[in-house]
C-alpha cells in the first residue's frame, strides 16, 4: 500500500525536478505497465508526438492514449541508458516485437513539467562492417556503458558554446573539412554505434576510420538542442545518395566531445491502421 501511495506521487511531481535516477525508474515503471491512461496524466495538454522517419505527427495527448489503446502488438521495452538535463530527457532503448528488435533513441521536451514534444527514432541492429574493424572493439550486450576516461574534474560547457560548437561542426561536415570537423573531439573520445555494437575509443582511431571511409556521405541537419554538457543533433546522412535518419548525442567536457553516441534510423511507410490519429508531417 504504501509503496503504491509513493509511486502515485513521484507521478504526480513535475517531471522537470526529477534527477536521472528518478526518471530512469519512472520510465522502467512506464515501460514496464505501457498504461495509456498512466502516461496520459505526464503529458502537456499541448503534447507533440513526431516519428521523422515515417514522417507521422500525432497533435494532442489524447489522440496518443487512443492510439495506444489500439495499438495491436505492444512491444517489451528495455531502458538502455537516461540522460536528464534542464527540461530535457534523452533517453535509448531496445523494443522487442515480438522477436523482431530495434535499438532507438527519444527525446523527450518538458514544458510545465510535463512531457511537451516527444521524438521517436526506431533503428534496426545492423552487422559491423568488416573494413573497420581495425579501429573499433566490440560491445557486449548488457555490458555497463562506457565513458572515457576523464581524470580530474572538467568545466562545464554551456548551452551557447555547444550550439556554436554543433553549427560549426556540421559547416565543416558539410564542406568536406575532415581535420576541422574532429577538432572539437577530445584526444580519449568515445563514440558508439549501439545497433552494431562497435565502439571507437580515442579521436586517432575515429579520424583513422572516417578518412578510409568507402562512400560519400552528406549531412543534412533537421535540428538540434543544447543544453549544459550536452548537444542533441537530429539529421538525415546520404550515404552514396541514400537517405537515413539519424540521432546524433555528444556529451561535453571542457569544450570537448568525450562521448558520441549515434542511432541510424532508415525510413519506414506510415501504417495504415494508425492514420486516423496521426497527421503528415512537412515542413517544420
Amino acid at each position: 500500500m504504501n509503496g503504491k501511495v509513493k509511486t502515485n506521487e513521484q507521478r504526480l511531481r513535475p517531471l522537470d525536478r526529477m534527477n536521472e535516477w528518478e526518471v530512469a525508474n519512472l520510465l522502467t515503471e512506464w515501460m514496464t505497465r505501457m498504461s495509456p491512461e498512466e502516461e496520459y496524466g505526464l503529458r502537456h495538454e499541448d503534447y507533440v508526438m513526431e516519428m521523422p522517419q515515417s514522417g507521422e505527427r500525432i497533435r494532442g495527448r489524447e489522440k496518443m492514449r487512443e492510439f495506444q489503446e489500439a495499438y495491436p502488438n505492444p512491444p517489451t521495452i528495455t531502458l538502455r541508458r537516461v540522460i536528464v538535463r534542464k527540461n530535457l530527457w534523452v533517453w535509448e532503448w531496445v523494443a522487442d516485437y515480438g522477436g523482431h528488435v530495434f535499438r532507438g533513441a527519444a527525446v523527450f521536451e518538458l514544458r510545465d513539467g510535463r512531457i511537451w514534444q516527444d521524438t521517436r527514432y526506431y533503428a534496426e541492429p545492423f552487422e559491423a562492417p568488416g573494413w573497420r574493424a581495425q579501429w573499433v572493439e566490440r560491445m557486449e550486450s548488457g555490458e555497463p556503458d562506457a565513458a572515457p576516461a576523464r581524470g580530474e574534474q572538467r568545466n562545464e560547457t554551456n548551452e551557447r558554446k555547444i550550439q556554436d560548437l554543433i553549427d560549426r561542426q556540421f559547416t565543416k561536415m558539410r564542406a568536406g573539412d575532415l581535420v576541422g570537423a574532429h577538432e572539437w573531439y577530445d584526444a580519449a573520445v568515445v563514440l558508439e554505434w549501439p545497433q552494431s555494437g562497435e565502439r571507437v575509443r580515442g579521436k586517432e582511431n575515429l579520424m583513422a576510420l572516417r578518412e578510409a571511409y568507402p562512400a560519400d556521405v552528406e549531412f543534412e541537419m533537421r535540428r538540434a538542442i543544447a543544453r549544459r554538457d550536452l548537444g542533441v543533433s537530429e539529421l538525415v546522412i546520404r550515404y552514396d545518395g541514400r537517405p537515413v535518419n539519424a540521432i546524433a548525442i555528444f556529451e561535453f567536457g571542457d569544450g570537448k566531445v568525450v562521448r558520441e553516441t549515434h542511432y541510424f534510423a532508415d525510413p519506414f511507410p506510415p501504417s495504415e491502421w494508425r492514420k486516423q490519429w496521426v497527421e503528415r508531417m512537412g515542413g517544420n
